[in-house]
């Protein structure tokens, strides 16, 4: 499988690929988890949230526009309006807020329970981007960056240098992609640009390859185990046995299928036999 995430969906994509230990949870508290208090269910949320495996079927996570260092975007002004536009489910939050109330003294950063918008974990300071930057990558995972740039001409470049207008091109930038490519474009458009569209074409294709390329080699072993197996049923050789008739006449080079075939005896003669046919056709 391959995945392909834009901005945001790039983290939570390669979150995907992540194997957590307890570097998340760390950020939330010193204490055993084993400790925390609430309802089951709650509680067992929050563990599925804060402790997970790499998916085992993803082999690429390609990532467009991602901020995987927070974005200066996530200022206290788009925070505030983000507010006001974006609301996460009630239920969501109200769980969070319960399990704070429940484990008093317990966490260092509640913010993170009780999050209302997407945009709140943005911000560079956020505890969660240093803490996926540790967490261990799965070793059989290949990764892919594009990343967005405002072209040098135009208005908007004067106020968005080095960056796609939201993310600026650090934060972007990943160490561990196979291959990264820079797309001069706004942070809303980098996925329908050409260059970032043939770019993920490119991977697809070099992924499908792959893939049938594994199957080959799967069936050439499947069909080389066959072949062993009927190399190793072999008929005993014409040696080991006696070549000659008991009246010491050689034995045919060729046996007749009527020789295989329950026969009868011949209506009229006694020394001759004929096949009888079988009923199954």
């Amino acid at each position: 499988m391959v995945l392909v995430g834009h901005s945001m969906g790039g983290l939570v994509s390669r979150l995907q690929s992540y194997q957590s230990g307890d570097e998340f949870w760390r950020v939330l508290s010193d204490k055993p988890f084993s400790e925390i208090k609430g309802s089951e269910d709650e509680v067992s949320a929050l563990k599925n949230a804060l402790f997970f495996e790499p998916n085992a079927s993803i082999r690429r996570v390609v990532t467009i526009g991602t901020p995987h260092r927070g974005s200066e975007f996530a200022n206290d002004t788009t925070r505030w309006l983000g507010r006001k536009l974006i609301k996460l489910p009630q239920s969501l939050t109200d769980a969070g807020n319960r399990i704070v109330k429940q484990n008093p003294n317990v966490f260092r950063d509640t913010e993170l329970l009780t999050v209302t918008t997407s945009i709140d974990s943005l911000t560079p300071e956020s505890p969660i981007f240093p803490a996926m930057l540790r967490a261990a990558r799965a070793p059989w995972v290949r990764y892919n960056n594009i990343v967005g740039v405002v072209p040098d001409d135009g208005f908007f470049n004067h106020f968005s240098q080095g960056s796609d207008g939201v993310v600026d091109l650090a934060s972007a930038h990943m160490d561990d992609a196979e291959r990264e490519i820079v797309v001069e474009s706004k942070h809303q458009d980098i996925h329908r640009k050409p260059r970032a569209i043939l770019e993920v074409r490119r991977i697809l294709v070099e992924h499908l390859e792959e893939v049938r390329e594994e199957t080959r080699i799967a069936n050439g072993q499947q069909v080389t185990n066959v072949a062993m197996l009927e190399n190793a049923i072999t008929v005993p050789s014409r040696e080991r046995f006696s070549s000659k008739r008991l009246d010491d006449s050689p034995l045919p080079s060729v046996i007749p299928v009527s020789a295989i075939l329950p026969v009868k005896k011949h209506a009229e003669r006694d020394d001759v036999f004929e096949p009888i046919e079988s009923p199954v056709r």
